[in-house]
């Protein structure tokens, strides 16, 4: 984030309004790949465009691109803070790295007033029974903190 903010939350918003998905009702994605990751038997299937609703319905964005990488990277290029944590969305489970702007003794207080964070090295498995997402694994994810049940920080 450039610039001095009067407040964390005047910067989160800044940061959020920042991204692609900014005041947009939904988000476009091209050659994206649909699996289902609970024990449903519907086939993975290749799309060449695809639009979703930002609103309520995105968990995480998982750029699978060296561009969409280079993104992440660069939007969180002055958080300086790692945190290894387990994170909980619905039925899933994310580990890997929480990338904080916050000192490392606040952890993942900064939660409470950005709306999307980053995890580096992530792993994500769905822990219902018979479930086909066991282990997918992800240089970075981009997930929204609306979403999150809880957040397990590991020492």
């Amino acid at each position: 984030m450039e610039g001095t903010y009067a407040n964390e939350y005047q910067a989160s918003q800044e940061f959020f309004q920042s991204t692609s998905v900014q005041n947009a009702h939904s988000i476009q994605l091209t050659n994206v790949r649909l699996q289902p990751s609970g024990n449903l038997v519907t086939p993975a299937v290749l799309v060449n465009n695809w639009t979703t609703s930002v609103t309520h319905t995105i968990v995480a964005v998982i750029p699978c691109d060296q561009p969409g990488q280079a993104f992440m990277v660069e939007k969180h290029k002055k958080f300086k803070t790692e945190i290894p944590a387990g994170i909980y969305v619905g039925y899933h489970v994310l580990h890997g790295t929480v990338v904080s702007p916050d000192k490392p003794e606040l952890g993942v207080s900064f939660l409470s007033y950005f709306l999307t964070f980053l995890v580096k090295n992530a792993t994500i498995a769905c822990q219902l029974p018979g479930a086909k997402l066991q282990k997918l694994e992800a240089p970075f994810v981009m997930v929204r903190a609306l979403m999150i049940h809880g957040v397990t920080m590991r020492i």
